[in-house]
């Protein structure tokens, strides 16, 4: 059983109107919980973290998927461990273990729940399977943060969502074009986003060719608000494209959401349900 702590710690903006933000948005917000995160007394990318902000109805929770040594579909945000990582008695590790130098069964050795507290000790490493899985039984969909452009890891990672019957319940997120590509050769139908941590009138330009080259495909433009600027977002907006956020906080909530966003992803969600409960009351 999962009791919900009395605060999480984040308050919103004094200065915010949600009912603004709202009325600019067209009851068309959809809400990720990123590495699963619902405040962040729960460890990330866990199991215990997509069931608690699954149980708390987000529309994904937002998972990231990198690749072993040999050649297992893994959930890490890092390209290392070392952050979440620990030893059984809850030691930090003390060199850098990447985790596209390690196999799986080197990786499953350490602890990746007791960094938040003993609560969480024996909390083990996920595989993609493990998430999809989770997301066929609880009926959830999943953001896909793919953090590999290499061509087997695409398909292994295509695959294993096919396997699960989950390709109309997943949106990818991305960070490369020609990954974009890989993805609708084999689920032309699929829901993509091109991300991009800084953003330039060169993202812009990839989505637009992007979707001129598969019209049956949902594509859009993943960014992160704090680097992005203000005539950035309005060529997203001129161009009418799907615009998915990550925000830090509820001034970059505002600010993306006020530009067109539709689609936001955050650490910690709170501020996201509440705007989400605007939403779903008018």
């Amino acid at each position: 059983d999962l009791n919900l702590p009395d605060s999480l710690g984040f308050e919103m903006d004094s200065d915010i109107d949600l009912s603004d933000v709202v009325m600019r948005n067209s009851n068309n917000l959809s809400v990720s919980a990123h590495r699963g995160q619902y405040g962040n007394d729960y460890p990330e990318n866990t199991i215990v973290a997509y069931t608690v902000a699954t149980e708390n109805q987000f529309d994904y929770i937002e998972t990231d998927v990198r690749f072993t040594s040999d050649g297992i579909a893994v959930i890490c945000h890092d390209d290392t461990i070392n952050r979440t990582a620990r030893y059984a008695n809850g030691d930090e590790l003390t060199s850098p273990v990447y985790v596209s130098q390690n196999t799986y069964t080197y990786l499953s050795q350490f602890d990746y729940g007791i960094y938040k507290g003993s609560t969480y000790a024996g909390t083990p490493r996920l595989t993609f399977d493990d998430v999809c899985k989770f997301a066929k039984f609880y009926n959830t969909k999943v953001n896909i943060d793919l953090k590999t452009n290499t061509s087997a890891n695409i398909l292994t990672a295509i695959n294993i969502v096919k396997k699960y019957g989950l390709s109309n319940y997943v949106k990818w997120t991305v960070d490369n074009p020609n990954t974009v590509r890989a993805i609708l050769a084999v689920l032309p139908k699929s829901v993509v986003r091109l991300g991009a941590w800084t953003p330039s009138e060169t993202t812009v330009d990839n989505v637009l060719t992007l979707i001129s080259e598969y019209p049956n495909a949902d594509i859009g433009i993943d960014v992160y608000v704090g680097n992005t600027s203000d005539e950035i977002f309005e060529s997203i907006q001129s161009h009418a494209l799907t615009c998915s956020i990550y925000c830090e906080n509820s001034t970059h909530l505002t600010r993306g959401v006020m530009n067109g966003a539709t689609e936001v992803t955050c650490n910690n969600v709170l501020p996201y349900a509440t705007l989400k409960d605007y939403y779903d009351s008018l």
